[in-house]
């Protein structure tokens, strides 16, 4: 009876410094994840317009000073609604000048039909803080006629 009250005592005593032990684990595990896990942002509403409308034509928007110029990323949302237009796949590319000739973009695409009805599409993406400031928004393809709308906006910076 001894012997079996002294293994349990022992047992639970090493439970005891297993369950401290992970508990230490899961309290460093959280400060480290925490640190390199977190990602901060803030929320703006820059409106930057809508998209163009001429095939081939590129647009260049200022990014307003209410991004400020310690963002290293911009969230952009772009959007686009069609109604009755001429049909087909539309592509939206939309960019920033990262370094030299080089850019980072994204390219919304759009598909009508020729009918009363809507459709909607769009996206959101972390581009690059430019150093220049603008936002390049462009047709690639052939360009919308009819009943089309669009909006581009910077939603957050980080």
């Amino acid at each position: 009876m001894q012997t079996t009250y002294a293994a349990v005592t022992d047992i639970q005593k090493q439970m005891r410094q297993v369950s401290a032990q992970q508990a230490a684990l899961r309290v460093r595990l959280d400060q480290t994840a925490g640190a390199a896990g977190r990602v901060e942002f803030w929320a703006v509403d820059a409106p930057m317009g809508g998209l163009p409308n001429t095939k081939g034509q590129s647009e260049v928007r200022r990014i307003p000073a209410l991004v400020p110029d310690k963002a290293r990323e911009i969230l952009v949302y772009a959007q686009i609604a069609t109604g009755f237009v001429k049909g087909g796949a539309h592509r939206f590319r939309i960019a920033v000048q990262v370094e030299g000739e080089r850019q980072a973009a994204f390219f919304l695409y759009a598909f009508a039909q020729p009918q009363p009805s809507w459709s909607y599409n769009s996206d959101n993406v972390w581009l690059p803080m430019p150093k220049n400031r603008e936002l390049i928004l462009q047709v690639e393809g052939e360009p919308f006629f009819g009943d089309w709308g669009s909006e581009v906006r910077i939603i957050a910076w980080r």
